[in-house]
């Protein structure tokens, strides 16, 4: 963009660089955008004022702690969603098999699938589904929740099929294990060794599963 025009004014945007941001090596650009009273540079004049948007890319760049945390927020979310749905779907099942044998069945005998009532609902049973819960943050299994609830709303209103179990496809673990293999040269590259066989490590964890993944 070479002008902009706001309030009868001028303006010049002029890069102001590229820089590696992190050990990845991305880099990020910025614009700097200026003043200038050369009217020669207008070629016609905006109605409305413009707003330029500058984006910015960043690299995560974890340690190895780090990673393994975040590998543990997105299962544990992962999980609570399976087990919220598992528990749902066993309770939809029963009231069905009650009505199918001549049984009353009241409204009340449903778990209902709002967003709160399936958070009470995985605090009731997360001790006994997970003792590991605490390791990761509230925000893990609140996620967990919020989605599941969507998922039924977008059924109940025909937007989707009913909700499915969450797994990881066969490629998802074929690239996951690759990436741990990179990073694994890249810290023996970078001299982390700790790091690079604990990428190994992972990346063995990974190709096991994809071996038995169908």
């Amino acid at each position: 963009m070479d002008w902009l025009v706001h309030s009868c004014a001028t303006f010049r945007s002029r890069p102001i660089g590229s820089f590696p941001f992190g050990k990845l090596g991305w880099r990020w650009g910025a614009v700097n955008v200026t003043a200038c009273l050369n009217t020669e540079w207008v070629t016609s004049i905006l109605s409305a004022p413009t707003t330029l948007t500058q984006a910015f890319t960043y690299a995560l760049d974890p340690t190895s702690a780090q990673a393994s945390a975040l590998r543990s927020h997105v299962g544990g979310s992962r999980f609570a969603y399976n087990a919220l749905l598992g528990l749902v779907k066993d309770n939809w099942d029963e009231n069905r098999a009650k009505k199918d044998a001549g049984l009353e069945v009241a409204q009340g005998d449903y778990v209902s699938t709002s967003h709160f009532a399936l958070l009470y609902l995985w605090a009731e049973k997360r001790d006994e589904r997970a003792p590991w819960w605490a390791e990761n943050g509230s925000s893990t299994y609140n996620d967990a929740a919020q989605r599941l609830s969507k998922a039924f709303t977008n059924f109940r209103k025909g937007r989707s099929k009913f909700p499915r179990f969450k797994r990881r496809g066969r490629l998802f673990v074929m690239a996951f294990a690759a990436g741990c293999l990179l990073f694994s040269v890249y810290g023996f590259l970078a001299g982390a060794w700790p790091f690079g066989l604990a990428e190994i490590v992972w990346a063995s964890i990974a190709w096991r599963r994809f071996r038995l993944t169908h």
